[in-house]
C-alpha cells in the first residue's frame, strides 16, 4: 500500500511539473518561468533593460527613440530613460540585453519579448522577432 501511494504522489508531481512547463511554453517563456498577469508574478530580471515605449519617425516606419527602465531583479526601476535607436544597438553590441514590457489592465508590468538587432543594407534596426523586414518592430508598445 505504501509503495502505491508513493507512486501516485510521484506521478502527480510529474504531471504538475509537465503542466507547468507547458503553461510556461504557452506564454512564450524560454526559461520555464511563467510571467503572466493572471498568475500575478512580477517581472524577474531576464534582461538588463526593459523598453516600455517607443517613438517613430514621421512616417511611422522606423523607431527613433525608446523609453526604458532598468531591471533590478526585484522589478522595473521607477526612473524612465530615453535612448536613441542607435544607442540601443550600441548597447546590445556591447553585451547589454533589452526586452519589452507592457502594463496590463491592473497596472502591472507584463514581460514581452527580447530585443534583437537586425541589419539590412548596412542599417541596424531593433526588433522582437527575427523576420527580415527593415521596419522596426517592438511589438505593440505604446508610442510617446
Amino acid at each position: 500500500m505504501g509503495g502505491t501511494v508513493k507512486n501516485v504522489v510521484l506521478i502527480f508531481w510529474i504531471v504538475i511539473g509537465t503542466l507547468g512547463l507547458n503553461i510556461a511554453a504557452a506564454y512564450g517563456s524560454e526559461d520555464g518561468i511563467i510571467e503572466s498577469p493572471e498568475l500575478e508574478i512580477q517581472i524577474k530580471k531576464w534582461v538588463d533593460f526593459t523598453i516600455i515605449r517607443v517613438r517613430y519617425d514621421s512616417e511611422r516606419q522606423y523607431i527613433t527613440f525608446v523609453e526604458y527602465r532598468a531591471n533590478s531583479g526585484e522589478g522595473l526601476q521607477s526612473e524612465t530613460i530615453q535612448l536613441s535607436r542607435r544607442q540601443v544597438v550600441t548597447s546590445i553590441e556591447q553585451g547589454s540585453t533589452f526586452g519589452t514590457a507592457i502594463k496590463n489592465s491592473a497596472g502591472e508590468w507584463v514581460k514581452g519579448a527580447k530585443v534583437h538587432i537586425f541589419t539590412r543594407d548596412g542599417n541596424k534596426f531593433i526588433r522582437t522577432d527575427r523576420n527580415d523586414t527593415s521596419k522596426d518592430n517592438l511589438g505593440e508598445l505604446p508610442a510617446f
